[in-house]
């Protein structure tokens, strides 16, 4: 069976990072255990605390299905689908 995978660079605003790496941290925990999952990490950048790389590898089609940003809305305490906030656009 073939995988891929998925890297992500989340920059957040530098005053919610603690706040928001434990949010991470409880997403990429939830994540490991998805059907079709081989790995998540997640990364934070030195010298930049506020700079966060996911990297998940897995199943093509389970993985493109369960797509990160929507599993963060399943963790996040902001129920909508609107982008929370703290969130920096770029």
């Amino acid at each position: 069976m073939s995988s891929i995978q998925i890297v992500a660079l989340v920059t957040v605003k530098p005053e919610y990072t603690e706040a928001l790496a434990a949010q991470f941290k409880e997403l990429v925990k939830a994540s490991r255990a998805e059907e079709g999952n081989i790995s998540y990490d997640l990364h934070q950048e030195i010298g930049k605390p506020n700079r966060f790389v996911f990297v998940k590898a897995g199943n093509p089609k389970q993985l493109l299905t369960n797509i990160m940003p929507a599993n963060i809305s399943k963790t996040s305490s902001n129920p909508s689908k609107e982008k929370p906030k703290h969130w920096k656009s770029s």
